[in-house]
């Protein structure tokens, strides 16, 4: 039981470091229910690194499995990485939950 512990401990870290790397360069377009919210679009232009929409640079970085935002519109955000074709972020509001939902639009 250790050893599957300290297994599924030690995938856990060597995974969560590499999502910074794996979240696709572009713009993501932001909706809250049915609203676009062009004010809060971003570009991811690298790994780690992002641009918003008035063209300050900022950076992320994962934290927990989560995203952090430092920088920039989003500085002090957190998101989680969702995935998908095309794939989609959210940026969670103060009590966890989604608070806009942000889409690879290219």
């Amino acid at each position: 039981m250790r050893r599957l512990l300290l297994a599924a401990a030690l995938f856990a870290v060597s995974v969560v470091p590499a999502l910074a790397q794996n979240v696709p360069t572009g713009s993501y377009g932001c909706w809250t229910f049915t609203q676009q919210r062009p004010d809060i679009g971003f570009s991811v232009t690298g790994a780690g690194a992002y641009s918003d929409v008035r063209g300050r640079n900022g950076t992320f970085s994962v934290e927990g499995g989560r995203i952090k935002f430092s920088g920039g519109a989003l500085d002090k955000q957190l998101a989680v990485f969702n995935g998908g074709n095309p794939p989609a972020l959210s940026i969670l509001g103060p009590g966890g939950k989604e608070a806009a939902f942000c889409q690879l639009t290219r």
